[in-house]
């Protein structure tokens, strides 16, 4: 019995890692073709752009490379009439499909750790090059607003003691708005300090074209170091988890004093959807398993198309699922976990009619 397993582990490994090699190069090629025009302008260097996104490509191309060389190792075995003899000596297919079992569900904790401790510092730095390349291309959504609305903070990043571009829109009774721009805003004792600011004031004063007109001038004082602002004056707004670990993840849902709001229940949602990605390989392992157990012609082919098939259809639907969770329409854990629930289905579907 260690042999055979020792040899359906071995195929399924030398295939993976080829697949996954492969893989990682499309996404990473997709990517440089997209930005390509950027740097032929001379927009910025290419070689640190595509190391950044390394990481990323490699952890999209887990689900396709884990379907594909599974798939296709069972496959061949059933064709070659290797499966059957296997089968025919009183060893079931799960029994024998055991070690890639395992496998998979170490990858899935492996890649959990990857995710968290390399995937998500490359993406931001993978970020910072996009927009580096792409003037303005800051995603200027993540912000934070005080009880009564008169000051608002947006900025190109907020974590819990950083942030990086702020830009503070200040509301008073007297005047439309005052607006402060800084490089970055750290927290000091409770309090936003923010870095190298500058100060806007609209001029009421009247144009030569209309004397109605309103213009956004530098104020008298203009530029001055620190700019405080209280930080308990401020609730939490929406933030991308894109670059946020799951512990950053946790810790900015206890910051949000109302448990029922929209943005705690996208961050509950993601949080969940870092946990369940730990079973996804193995899901995703048993499914091939039993499906390519059943291919007897067009091995590679079919393969090849359960892998594309598959990884976009489960990411379609997984994207629905997430999306419709942080919207409201579904319970948060339901939201995340519809897409591994269907995987599983598949599988124990295929299981009960696969080869025996």
């Amino acid at each position: 019995m260690r042999y055979l397993w020792a040899m359906i582990f071995k195929q399924v490994l030398s295939l993976f890692i080829l697949t996954l090699a492969i893989c990682s190069l499309v996404f990473m090629l997709v990517d440089l073709f997209v930005n390509l025009l950027f740097f032929l302008y001379g927009a910025g260097d290419m070689l640190p752009f595509v190391i950044s996104n390394i990481p990323r490509s490699v952890s999209y191309a887990l689900l396709p490379a884990m379907l594909f060389s599974v798939a296709f190792s069972f496959g061949s075995l059933f064709a070659n009439n290797e499966l059957i003899a296997i089968l025919g000596g009183g060893i079931s297919l799960m029994r024998f499909a055991m070690p890639v079992m395992l496998f998979a569900l170490l990858l899935g904790i492996g890649d959990y750790v990857f995710y968290e401790k390399v995937v998500l510092p490359a993406n931001a730095e993978h970020a910072r090059f996009v927009a580096e390349i792409k003037p303005g291309s800051e995603d200027l959504s993540k912000s934070m607003v005080n009880a009564d609305a008169s000051v608002v903070i947006f900025a190109s990043r907020i974590d819990r003691e950083v942030m990086i571009n702020p830009i503070v829109v200040i509301r008073k009774a007297d005047r439309p708005f005052d607006c402060v721009s800084a490089s970055t805003a750290e927290k000091i004792d409770g309090m936003w300090t923010l870095k190298d600011a500058t100060l806007y004031a609209l001029d009421r004063s009247p144009s030569v074209g209309d004397a109605g007109d309103k213009h956004l001038t530098l104020s008298t004082q203009a530029v001055f170091t620190d700019t405080l602002l209280k930080a308990s004056e401020f609730g939490a707004s929406e933030k991308s988890s894109e670059f946020m670990t799951h512990r950053d993840l946790g810790r900015y849902m206890d910051d949000l004093s109302d448990k029922t709001s929209h943005f705690y229940r996208i961050a509950l949602t993601d949080w969940y959807v870092r946990y369940l990605r730990i079973l996804l390989p193995l899901l995703v392992a048993w499914f091939s398993a039993f499906a390519g157990s059943r291919w007897k012609n067009n091995v590679l082919l079919k393969s090849l198309i359960a892998g594309l098939g598959v990884s976009i259809g489960y990411t379609l639907l997984q994207e629905f699922f997430v999306q419709m969770a942080k919207d409201g329409y579904l319970p948060p854990l339901l939201g995340a976990s519809l897409g591994a629930i269907i995987m599983l289905a598949f599988a124990i579907i295929m299981s009960r009619r696969a080869q025996s």
